[in-house]
């Protein structure tokens, strides 16, 4: 079962998929579309799927610099970027990790 792992940043999106054993099978950045909350989403899933075709994702952890809620998975305020008061698994709420054959729900925060 693989972990997936994404730093967003305010000028990239540092991810990377690690195994069981916690060894990093692969890394990989994007650049961060700091001031387009959707376009960050966007970035958010295009990573989470590039890393996800290396096998069945377990879940996601999103860290981001901000005033955050981890209960109720909001960002509030981000401060590289422009989320503010942003469910951010309400918004990926609809992203499945493929290529599973359990389809699991996306996980973050």
């Amino acid at each position: 079962m693989l972990t997936i792992g994404l730093d967003v940043g305010g000028t990239k999106i540092a991810g990377a998929v690690v195994n069981s054993s916690g060894k990093i099978v692969r890394q990989m950045t994007v650049p961060t579309p700091a001031s387009d909350p959707e376009a960050l989403e966007d970035a958010l899933v295009e990573i989470i799927e590039a890393l996800s075709a290396e096998g069945e994702v377990a879940a996601v952890g999103i860290a981001a610099a901000g005033y955050i809620d981890a209960s109720q998975s909001v960002i509030y305020y981000g401060a590289n970027i422009a989320w503010r008061n942003r469910p951010i698994r309400a918004g990926l709420a609809g992203y499945r990790c493929p290529p599973s054959s359990k389809s699991r729900d996306f996980h973050s925060l």
